[in-house]
């Protein structure tokens, strides 16, 4: 990992170490969301129930609130198909992505957080309710 060789000024040797950039490391947020499917098909409503429990819930577990903050944001720039918006709001907090994806994050003290995909996208057997209009 690291080799000796180099002096410095006053003659002494040095270690240099040779940090190599580990692959899979960091990640660019990838733009294509994640295709699943829930154990029932629900509606829109029953969906934005479930990601507004997981976000009232999960800062009190653990991690910091302020990048809970953060990756909510990110995760709805997400689904608004802003990439860019996304990618600039994770890159502000310094939150990294192994995989390039919301699912597996880390703040730069090294706390993990997990998103779950129903945050992420709606299922593919998500109930498209009809308006009154529209019937």
């Amino acid at each position: 990992m690291g080799r000796w060789g180099a002096r410095d000024v006053r003659g002494n040797p040095v270690l240099w170490l040779s940090i190599l950039p580990s692959a899979g490391r960091n990640e660019p947020l990838k733009k294509e969301c994640p295709k699943w499917k829930s154990d029932y098909p629900m509606t829109d409503g029953q969906l934005r129930s479930k990601r507004d429990e997981f976000w009232d819930t999960a800062p009190a577990f653990e991690g910091r609130k302020e990048i809970w903050d953060a990756l909510k944001a990110a995760a709805y720039a997400v689904e608004a198909n802003d990439h860019s918006l996304a990618q600039a709001i994770l890159d502000g907090a310094s939150i990294t992505l192994p995989h390039g994806s919301l699912t597996e994050c880390y703040d730069e003290l090294g706390n993990r957080y997990q998103l779950p995909v129903y945050c992420l996208a709606p299922p593919v057997n998500l109930i498209l309710e009809r308006s009154e209009e529209e019937a």
